[in-house]
């Protein structure tokens, strides 16, 4: 009979751990559904405000940062003009018009969640322009934007 000794409980232990801590910590990488709104909405406001516009194809600036927060799905029907050619306004405010105080008035709460979908109501601005959102992520690898729809 083979004696167990303390080296192979912990070399045992440590491989049954190992994926989970794996797990977590690519969890601890990923931000919430609220907050990866958050970060893309100031992020792509900026953009906006200072004449960038991420989904022109003059953009000339970091064009791998959107695919942080928005699905492949989305952007693909964004970039390959099967949202672009039906719309005449930006699809992630609903407006061609641009307000000062979406940047400094950007607050976001989930309504619903489940383990790969989440709904988050989104407010820009505030009183007279004041705008809200229902956006739509999923959960594949990270939180990720797949629709944005205005609320009346």
């Amino acid at each position: 009979m083979r004696k167990i000794n303390l080296k192979d409980i912990l070399l045992t232990t440590f491989l049954i751990l190992l994926p989970v801590g794996k797990v977590i910590a690519v969890d601890a990488e990923c931000a919430s559904p609220q907050q990866t709104v958050l970060h893309f909405y100031h992020w792509y406001l900026n953009e906006v405000k200072n004449k960038r516009y991420p989904l022109s194809q003059n953009y000339n600036g970091d064009k791998t940062s959107i695919t942080k927060w928005i699905s492949q799905s989305l952007l693909n029907e964004l970039m390959n003009g099967k949202l672009r050619d039906e719309i005449d306004y930006d699809y992630f405010t609903y407006s061609q018009d641009f307000s000062e105080s979406w940047l400094t008035n950007i607050n976001a709460k989930v309504i619903k969640q489940t383990l790969s979908h989440s709904e988050v109501q989104l407010s820009l601005g505030e009183k007279d322009s004041l705008n809200q959102y229902q956006v739509e992520l999923n959960h594949k690898s990270c939180w990720k934007i797949d629709a944005v729809k205005p609320i009346n």
